[in-house]
C-alpha cells in the first residue's frame, strides 16, 4: 500500500516548478519564496507578514520568526518583482488550458485593490454547490 503525505515542502515544490513552467522568467530566490508565501497565506487566512510565518514549516521553523518576516517584507518591497506579470501568466495558463467537460464546473478570478498599497486576488473553484475560493 502506498500513502500519499501533502507535505509543506512537496506542495511548495510542485507550485515552484508550475511557476517555473508558466512564467519562465522568475528568478531562483523567487521561485524558493513565492509558493511558501502563497502556503502561508492560505493556511493563516492572513496577508500579515507574522500570521505568514506563524504557519510555514520546513526550513522557516529553524529560523527566527522575525528574520524570517524581514525576508518577507524585502521580497514584498523589491522594485524587480512584478507581481503582476505573475498572476497575468497564471490566468492566461489556467484559461488557454481550460476546457469545459461538466458543466458544473465553474472557475472564476477576482482581485481587488486595497489603499493603492496591495492586491487581494481570488480564485473560486465551484464544483455542483461546493465552492472552494482562495484569496492570495
Amino acid at each position: 500500500m502506498v500513502k500519499l503525505y501533502n507535505i509543506q515542502s512537496n506542495i511548495a515544490s510542485d507550485l515552484a516548478k508550475f511557476f517555473k513552467f508558466v512564467s519562465p522568467n522568475l528568478s531562483k530566490p523567487h521561485l524558493k519564496l513565492i509558493p511558501f508565501i502563497i502556503l502561508g497565506m492560505i493556511l493563516s487566512e492572513s496577508v500579515v507578514t507574522t500570521d505568514i510565518v506563524k504557519k510555514l514549516k520546513g526550513d522557516f521553523s529553524s529560523v527566527n520568526p522575525f528574520s524570517t518576516v524581514r525576508r518577507l517584507e524585502r521580497f514584498f518591497n523589491n522594485s524587480k518583482f512584478d507581481i503582476y506579470s505573475l498572476w497575468d501568466s497564471i490566468i492566461k495558463y489556467v484559461i488557454s488550458n481550460y476546457k469545459l467537460k461538466n458543466s458544473n464546473v465553474y472557475i472564476s478570478f477576482d482581485h481587488m485593490y486595497c489603499r493603492n498599497s496591495f492586491t487581494i486576488f481570488l480564485v473560486s473553484l465551484r464544483i455542483g454547490k461546493q465552492r472552494h475560493s482562495f484569496m492570495v
